[in-house]
């Protein structure tokens, strides 16, 4: 997951850096744009995994009484 993380971020990065290298940003406006970009992408992540967390938790088998082994005393 933090591989995917990690690209997603670089990726993002790409039109800022392109944007730097051919002089339409100023390093400032590039630097608040990175900061937005990281947050976003962390932003998105992090939710990412709640979801994937919920749903997979929403998918199990809901438990049943039958299910669990009783100890009977004799």
């Amino acid at each position: 997951m933090r591989r995917i993380a990690a690209v997603a971020g670089l990726v993002a990065l790409l039109p800022v850096g392109w944007m730097l290298l051919h002089g339409q940003l100023t390093m400032a406006e590039a630097g608040l744009r990175a900061a937005i970009v990281f947050v976003a992408v962390r932003l998105v992540v992090t939710f990412g995994r709640l979801g994937i967390a919920l749903l997979a938790r929403s998918m199990e088998r809901p438990r049943r009484r039958s299910d669990e082994v009783r100890v009977v005393e004799s």
